[in-house]
């Protein structure tokens, strides 16, 4: 994983507290868990664009004219961002392996960031 890329360096902590707000008490783990798998699905999909090679102008419209929540639609934007801060494949396997490792590198810093 980069240790600098877009995203990692924009998420504030504060940020991440909301996210982490999101679950009560009681559901603190599973709730986590959701936030992160939610977090992991939303970049493998972004990344999969990226690997199709769709317009980085097009993602944004697409994400400007949706009706995100704005702290949501921040957190989307910094991915976006990353994911076309990263090469574009054309072998099949590489493209499924970038959309792979994109997810897992957003799950990790999820889950190790303080």
């Amino acid at each position: 994983m980069r240790s600098e890329g877009r995203f990692f360096g924009l998420m504030s902590k504060a940020v991440l507290v909301l996210l982490l707000c999101l679950g009560t008490s009681a559901q603190a783990q599973g709730s986590r868990d959701k936030i992160c798998q939610g977090l992991g699905g939303t970049a493998a999909t972004i990344m999969r664009t990226r690997q199709d090679d769709m317009a980085l102008s097009q993602v944004m419209q697409v994400i400007n004219d949706s009706d995100m929540n704005e702290t949501y639609l921040s957190i989307v934007r910094a991915l976006v961002l990353e994911a076309y801060d990263r090469p574009r494949f054309t072998v099949p396997e590489n493209q499924a392996e970038a959309v792979e490792d994109f997810r897992n590198d957003v799950e990790l810093w999820y889950y190790t960031a303080d």
